[in-house]
């Protein structure tokens, strides 16, 4: 079961990414204003240079019309404008302009001059348009399915999801959202409208006046700045809402009831982000922009799935929704690979992680979801309905059960189930009773196995801080066993891994020895003489570079890591030497 905590971590790293990507197109958007100005500049510089007198122009002269040589120059450029707005696909209506501009016989040269200027802010607005087209459209499919990705990957379920098509992410960019009313691209037409007026009345004010050219240039600039941070504030509150309704779709699709806020705190935390984060809602309310992120421009805020201390297998729960196949995700599956299987249905991807995708008896460590116990795995509601669980569905009856908190219960359920699928003929001769319960083996041996697991549940599941103390001994001691997984979930498939040992005794002495020899090999490689000695801190952190050093202590311990690790989902390579000998593949 993953707790809120991994949540939380999970989901800050996307919406930091998230973050991320609106801020790169911050740059690209600053070059396009700057590019805007210095065209601005060229075209105001040289229309002061062909008609101003002691550096002034006054509004009448500039209001007298162009002549035969200069009209004909005029709609030379203004063609070049067409061509380029058609090409670049700006605003129909400036392309309507320039055609009546075109085939006039009169143009005055303000008129001329601001035909010029506003060419160039069109120019700006297209590009600004296509980069938050691009920006939001990639911010709304990429945060839809890494959150996919993540409740999958956490869950450890996969399966199929449907893709988003362009016309349904354009639809969703397409629909208002703020109290305003408008969408982005209805926002973007209105700051230029804003500027290009704006910059019109800066060059009339500046005749009226006469001032020299150089203070409209430095009043314009003020103005494109202003508009540059608008553009800023805009880019990250848009982007910040589409990856927040992004999630919500996910999240509705995937079966998640309620939601949490999850804020960013720091010195710059909003006080209404402060007042939200933690606070949990039904997704029925789920409101990008009022329920949930941004709840301002520049919102960091982002959400995570909620659930309360005692939930079942969501993934298990959407999957039953689909047609399909429901498949195991293993911890170290790449956001790449995942969506190539699950999305883009290229299933060739999993046989990296050994699934056999036929309907042979003999199937891999994943197995496909009609065979998968631990993928029908459902949470029990009680301590009582967990130990039936156990009894009547995994055929594992004398655990103290009412000795476990109800996360303890349900996880030690959990990973049995998931020992089961990898090595199915467990349960037939009652080997994992046989680690911890009276039969004909060694009673002693039994019992301290019975100890050893209850030790796990009780100390490391039960104990708050176990977890994180445990991470600090094990790093002080180079002990990297727990490889990838929370200590208290290793501990319990490494108690469970004796019970393959157990099997392979009785069941395949070859396979042992095969084993065997491969511990005694990677110690001969190390140089482990002495396993306790005080000086032997440096071959105990090679040991630990390749498997736990502790399961170099003997074969019993060398099987039961081996498969504890192999189960985390991201093995190494002596764990996954050690299983594939185990499934008769070496």
């Amino acid at each position: 079961m993953r707790n809120a905590e991994y949540w939380k971590q999970r989901f800050a790293q996307l919406e930091a990414a998230q973050n991320e990507m609106s801020l790169k197109s911050l740059p690209k958007i600053e070059k396009q204003y700057k590019r805007a100005q210095k065209l601005i500049e060229s075209d105001i510089l040289h229309w002061y240079a062909r008609l101003a007198k002691n550096n002034s122009i006054t509004l009448a002269e500039a209001r007298k019309l162009l002549s035969k040589d200069e009209l004909e120059e005029f709609k030379w450029e203004v063609e070049e404008y067409i061509k380029r707005a058609r090409e670049n696909a700006l605003d129909g209506r400036w392309v309507k302009e320039l055609e009546n501009a075109s085939a006039r016989f009169h143009i005055s040269r303000l008129e001329a001059l601001k035909i010029h200027t506003e060419n160039s802010l069109q120019e700006l607005f297209a590009a600004q348009h296509g980069t938050f087209t691009t920006l939001l459209f990639n911010t709304y499919q990429s945060g839809y399915y890494h959150t996919a990705f993540e409740l999958q990957k956490g869950f450890g379920v996969g399966f199929e999801i449907a893709g988003l098509n362009q016309s349904q992410i354009e639809k969703v960019l397409a629909k208002p959202w703020a109290a305003d009313g408008y969408n982005f691209s209805e926002r973007i037409w209105k700051n230029k409208q804003k500027l290009i007026g704006e910059v019109h009345r800066q060059l009339t004010q500046n005749l009226l006046t006469g001032g020299d050219p150089q203070k409209a240039i430095n009043a314009i600039a003020k103005k494109l700045s202003t508009s540059k941070s608008n553009a800023g504030r805009l880019v990250m509150t848009e982007s910040a809402y589409f990856s927040s309704a992004a999630q919500g779709e996910c999240y509705n699709n995937l079966g998640v009831e309620e939601y949490e806020i999850l804020a960013t705190l720091d010195a710059h935390t909003s006080d209404i982000c402060r007042e939200m984060d933690k606070k949990h809602f039904p997704m029925k309310d789920y409101r990008a922009g009022v329920t949930a992120p941004p709840f301002h421009p520049w919102c960091r805020s982002t959400t995570i799935p909620y659930f309360e201390e005692n939930f079942g297998q969501i993934g298990e729960r959407a999957a039953r929704d689909t047609n399909g196949k429901t498949y195991y995700v293993p911890a170290n599956m790449t956001f790449d690979e995942w969506e190539a299987a699950f999305v883009k249905g290229d299933k060739s991807v999993l046989k990296k992680y050994g699934l056999d995708l036929t309907d042979g008896e003999n199937s891999d460590i994943i197995k496909k979801e009609s065979e998968w116990l631990s993928a029908r795995f459902k949470d029990a509601q009680s301590i009582d309905e967990a130990k039936e669980y156990a009894k009547n569905i995994l055929g594992f009856d004398y655990l103290q059960y009412d000795k476990f908190n109800l996360d303890a219960a349900n996880m030690v359920n959990r990973e049995i189930a998931r020992v089961y699928d990898v090595f199915g003929d467990l349960h037939k001769g009652g080997y994992l009773d046989g680690i911890m319960h009276d039969t004909s083996r060694d009673k002693d041996w039994a019992a301290a196995y019975q100890k050893n697991l209850h030790v796990v549940i009780m100390r490391e599941v039960s104990t708050k801080n176990a977890l994180s103390r445990l991470a600090k001994e094990a790093k002080e001691n180079f002990d990297l066993g727990a490889w990838s997984t929370s200590a208290a979930e290793h501990g319990i498939r490494h108690e469970l891994g004796h019970a393959v040992k157990y099997w392979l005794t009785d069941n395949s002495p070859g396979k042992l020895s095969k084993i065997s020899s491969l511990r005694k090999q990677i110690e001969n490689d190390i140089g482990l003489d002495f396993w306790f000695a005080d000086d032997n801190v440096e071959n105990m952190k090679k040991a630990g570079e390749v498997i736990s050093y502790y399961a170099l202590c003997s074969d019993d311990e060398f099987v039961a890591e081996a498969v504890a690790e192999y189960m985390n989902g991201n093995p190494r390579e002596t764990a996954k030497k050690v299983v594939e000998i185990l499934l008769g593949k070496e």
